[in-house]
């Protein structure tokens, strides 16, 4: 299948990180506790939340949509974006193109 996309790649992944840090128990994706995330300097969750980013991105490749913490990300290949939600509120539209 894989992601098309046009923009920049790494404003893409910014745009997760930042997409995916407001999902509730995000960092569950990881095997990582609240007290094992919360332990994690400041620097730390950064890298962590960049890297679990570019791993979502090349997992919508392989499927169209995956549990991520409370959440759920998702690609729509009519649209070309990438839908991150948290509970049942959406939390960013994610545009590829």
């Amino acid at each position: 299948m894989g992601v098309r996309f046009k923009r920049d790649y790494d404003e893409i992944v910014q745009e997760l990180v930042e997409a995916l840090g407001r999902i509730d128990n995000f960092y569950e994706f990881v095997d990582l506790s609240d007290e094992e995330w919360n332990s994690l300097s400041q620097e730390n969750q950064e890298r962590c939340l960049e890297a679990l980013s570019i791993d979502v991105f090349y997992g919508l490749g392989g499927v169209s949509s995956f549990p991520v913490g409370k959440g759920q990300v998702s690609y729509d290949q009519d649209y070309n974006v990438i839908r991150v939600t948290s509970g049942d509120n959406v939390v960013s539209v994610i545009k590829l193109d």
